[in-house]
């Protein structure tokens, strides 16, 4: 049938068509990096002999968590694909029930087994990086009704796992925490870790956090280890008349050579560029 209006033909096909073509470029990388080799070799198999191997749940769970699936019972999107399943050559998908049983399972082992896993692929990315390592860590909010889950900060139940990203992306550690854990809580503990995760010939250079991270623990570390430090902090009394004291600035300029402006909100200041 040709269009008359629009410059577009449609014609019937006898082959499988997929929504998920974007699924597939992550199904590439994820065989470009051998991901399954590692599964399969660090997480915990099956003692049975009939159950699948690691990466036959982990496979189609990313694929699923990647396409905007929340729940277990999501895995049926990826399942019912026949055209994403023969694209990526993937024979079989665990059903719901399956996977929460294998990920339930040995869980202390399969979180070792992934922190190996991420240690050889931090590995590869910074053989391939030159430039400075800088770290951002924060907390982020993820809303669940689980009977397990405790209210926020942000006064709704769920949790508050603390991140850390190596050079705007990578991540290099997590640490799940319950919803009613402070982001503020421990952050000298998470990035001490977070540098434990680095091979010996590597180092944090420069730390960035916002002001849950506002502590002279973290500061006095930071100064200690000549990590450069930008976290953001409260203007209470004490810090605006430290402010008041100094004599002299040093200018913050970007690449452009734009010198931030400085406005005060409430009891935060934010830079803009103009």
């Amino acid at each position: 049938m040709t269009q008359r209006l629009l410059n577009f033909t449609v014609e019937s096909t006898d082959e499988r068509l997929t929504s998920r073509a974007g699924e597939a470029v992550l199904g590439e990388f994820l065989k470009a990096i051998r991901l399954d080799r590692l599964c399969n070799r660090y997480l915990p198999a099956s003692r049975s002999n009939h159950s699948y191997d690691p990466y036959t749940f982990i496979h189609p769970l990313l694929l699923m968590l990647h396409s905007g699936g929340r729940y277990l019972e999501d895995i049926r999107m990826i399942a019912s694909d026949k055209a994403l399943c023969e694209l990526l050559g993937i024979k079989k998908v665990p059903v719901a029930d399956s996977i929460g049983k294998w990920l339930k399972r040995s869980t202390q082992k399969k979180v070792e087994g992934m922190e190996k896993i991420n240690r050889i692929l931090l590995g590869r990315y910074l053989s391939k990086i030159e430039e400075p390592l800088v770290l951002d860590i924060d907390a982020t909010v993820i809303e669940s009704y689980k009977s397990i889950a405790r209210t926020t900060y942000k006064m709704f139940p769920g949790f508050t796992p603390i991140i850390g990203h190596l050079n705007g992306g990578y991540v290099i550690h997590q640490e799940f925490r319950a919803g009613n854990v402070a982001p503020a809580d421990d952050n000298l503990s998470f990035v001490q870790q977070c540098e434990a995760q680095l091979p010996k010939n590597r180092k944090i250079h420069y730390l960035r956090a916002d002001a849950a991270s506002y502590q002279a623990a973290l500061f006095n570390y930071c100064n200690k280890n000549h990590i450069t430090y930008v976290i953001g902090g409260h203007l209470d009394s004490s810090v605006l008349s430290t402010i008041e004291e100094i004599r002299e600035w040093e200018p913050l300029d970007t690449k452009e050579g734009q010198s931030p402006s400085f406005q005060r909100r409430g009891s935060r200041v934010s830079a803009y560029y103009g």
